[in-house]
């Protein structure tokens, strides 16, 4: 596998600081994170980090239609 240099985003980097101190190495905790998100995903179900609310079903898909509706009432 080809190393190189990765910057995760700003969500991940505070949600693996945010995680308990049993790995040894970020990279460590990060694997983690990813192998039980792709059991998860592989099992029909959303990986433990994401996060659940109330909403249409399909906002991650349409969230900018959704935003888009929402602004043009305001310049209406």
């Amino acid at each position: 596998m080809t190393r190189s240099t990765r910057n995760a985003p700003d969500a991940v980097e505070v949600l693996l600081d945010s995680l308990d101190q049993d790995d040894a190495t970020y990279f460590a905790a990060l694997a983690r994170v990813l192998e039980e998100g792709q059991r998860a995903i592989r099992a029909g179900q959303a990986p433990p980090f994401i996060g659940s609310g109330e909403g249409p079903g399909d906002l991650g898909i349409r969230a900018e239609d959704y935003l888009r509706e929402i602004f043009s009432d305001w310049r209406d």
